[in-house]
């Protein structure tokens, strides 16, 4: 880029409006993108630069061309809030149904930020409420068929998701792996919007194609107050192979795991390899990153029966044992739980029941 074109960049950024009119009449591009894909145009949306960006665009800047990740200046204004540079933009007919590389319409930009007033407006413009006119629709998803919904559940965006919902958006549509806006707001551990969401009737059992739950994926990232809520609605503890506990286990987890003993998980279901939560967790104990969380009951097994230098990795086995973990569970290698300990700690633990 030669330095006539980086000053007028640098100008749009400014909001220096005479310094962009000098520097186009004196002929540069206003086209020209800088080293990482901008237009003048967007660098002046960018830093909010109204009265910059409507002039840029009445100059004759390209409304639709985008970075090389695909945004235009409407995606940027859009991510980034600027509601009046939306209307600038989309009034002088951008196309908000463009998406970028990640299939992200001018909506998803929007809703994925928690915009509200941006998400409004894209909306009252035709952001796709209705299908079959030109414009997009609520539920419209991206390239893996992620809804704006859905996007805003992921990141908590819960005076969006209402507004949303109040626009027809579908509360149980499923991405193309089948992951729902409830799968979502699990994930992340967005508890107003879990309790939101199933207000208005998203289904608490519904599985994504490899059968994930809602409840198998809090459990898995070790969200207890939306595992507590999905179980108080119905959320089935053992759903398929991908049970809850083994998932808390994998990543240590305690508090869900102690939440989901107490309300009867089965400590003794087989994952598809065979290996039932014992097996899970006497691994743990070997592993190089020591991930199982210390709770008070961890803590109190150690120091009652182990003068408090067991780890929490073996407390947890212990944990388990107490609870009704059996012994004589083969895995698909015929391997008993047993024969994964490396120590005689574990060892003498298992032998002593």
């Amino acid at each position: 880029m030669d330095d006539l074109n980086q000053q007028l960049h640098e100008a749009a950024s400014r909001g220096k409006i005479k310094s962009v009119t000098k520097l186009l009449q004196q002929g540069s591009n206003l086209n020209q993108t800088d080293p990482d894909g901008n237009t003048s145009l967007h660098n002046a949306v960018k830093k909010d630069r109204r009265t910059v960006t409507e002039y840029l665009i009445n100059q004759g800047a390209d409304v639709e061309k985008a970075t090389p990740d695909g945004q235009t200046p409407l995606h940027l204004a859009a991510l980034l809030g600027r509601l009046k540079a939306s209307k600038i933009i989309l009034s002088h007919g951008a196309n908000m149904e463009k998406e970028d590389k990640d299939g992200h319409s001018a909506l998803h930009s929007a809703v994925r930020n928690g915009h509200l007033d941006v998400t409004k407006y894209l909306i009252s413009k035709g952001a796709m409420v209705n299908k079959g006119n030109n414009e997009a629709e609520v539920n419209g998803g991206n390239n893996d068929g992620r809804t704006a919904l859905r996007s805003a559940a992921f990141n908590g965006h819960l005076d969006v998701i209402k507004f949303l919902i109040s626009q027809g958006a579908d509360v149980n549509k499923g991405s193309n792996n089948g992951w729902t806006v409830l799968h979502s707001a699990a994930f992340n551990g967005h508890l107003d919007v879990t309790e939101y969401l199933i207000s208005q009737g998203a289904e608490v059992t519904m599985g994504s194609n490899e059968g994930w739950t809602a409840l198998n994926i809090a459990a898995f990232n070790g969200h207890l107050d939306v595992t507590e809520y999905l179980i108080s609605q119905g959320a089935e503890l053992e759903h398929n192979d991908l049970t809850d506990i083994h998932l808390a286990i994998l990543h240590g987890h305690t508090s869900t795991i102690e939440k989901l003993v107490s309300e009867g998980a089965d400590l003794n279901i087989q994952s598809p390899d065979g290996q039932q939560c014992l097996h899970t967790a006497i691994k743990l104990c070997y592993n190089s990153e020591k991930i199982v969380q210390e709770t008070d009951t961890l803590r109190k097994i150690s120091d009652e029966y182990y003068k408090g230098e067991l780890s929490p990795e073996k407390a947890l086995v212990f944990y388990l044992l107490e609870n009704g973990a059996k012994l004589d569970v083969r895995d698909t290698t015929g391997n008993l739980a047993i024969q994964y300990a490396k120590d005689e700690v574990v060892k003498q633990m298992i032998l002593s029941r």
